[in-house]
């Protein structure tokens, strides 16, 4: 491969990244406590869009904030996974043009 061919190529792999980014921070991801009581809704960007909290369960103030890391923590798994997903399939996809 010449030099600006690879070039070429890096500069379209960037761009198909920034592609990647921008659909995955315009996604939600829904994350919950372990009991279902409590969740966040939080996009691909780290913007917190949404937080519900059950009626249905009397919480003390330190099990409340419990289940609130808890499920910000799970949607924040999430966004980690899907973007690791989706860049390391867009360069196996690359690599496999080659």
């Amino acid at each position: 491969m010449e030099y600006d061919e690879l070039i070429e190529e890096i500069k379209e792999l960037d761009k198909r990244l920034q592609d990647i980014y921008t659909e995955i921070d315009d996604t939600i991801f829904k994350g919950e406590s372990r009991d279902g009581l409590v969740r966040v809704d939080l996009k691909g960007s780290f913007e917190v869009r949404r937080i519900t909290i059950s009626d249905t369960m009397n919480y003390t103030d330190e099990e409340l904030i419990e289940d609130l890391k808890e499920a910000f923590n799970n949607a924040l798994m999430m966004v980690k996974k899907e973007r690791n997903t989706a860049i390391s399939q867009e360069i196996f996809n690359r690599i496999g043009e080659c």
